[in-house]
C-alpha cells in the first residue's frame, strides 16, 4: 500500500512540476516580447526562484531531476532572458 500511495504522490508531484515548468516557458517568451515590462520581468524571476526552490529540494532529496523535465537547458534559458 505503501508503494501505491508513494507512486501515486511521485505522479502528481511530476504533474504539478510539469505545470510549473510550463508556465516558465511561457513566462520566458512573455519576458522576450518586451525586456522592459517589468511584470513580464518580475514574474519571470518569480519562476526562476520557483525552480531553483524546487530543483534544490529534488537533489536535497537525493532525487533524479532530469526525471522531473530539469535539464540545464531551461536554466539557460531562464538566465538569459534577464
Amino acid at each position: 500500500m505503501d508503494e501505491i500511495n508513494k507512486n501515486i504522490e511521485d505522479d502528481q508531484m511530476s504533474h504539478i512540476i510539469s505545470l510549473v515548468l510550463d508556465n516558465a516557458n511561457d513566462a520566458i517568451e512573455e519576458a522576450k516580447l518586451d525586456k522592459n515590462d517589468k511584470f513580464a520581468q518580475g514574474r519571470l524571476s518569480a519562476y526562476n526562484e520557483i525552480i531553483e526552490l524546487i530543483r534544490y529540494m529534488l537533489i536535497s532529496g537525493s532525487q533524479d531531476v532530469e526525471r522531473f523535465c530539469f535539464t540545464k537547458n531551461l536554466e539557460e534559458r531562464l538566465l538569459k532572458i534577464k
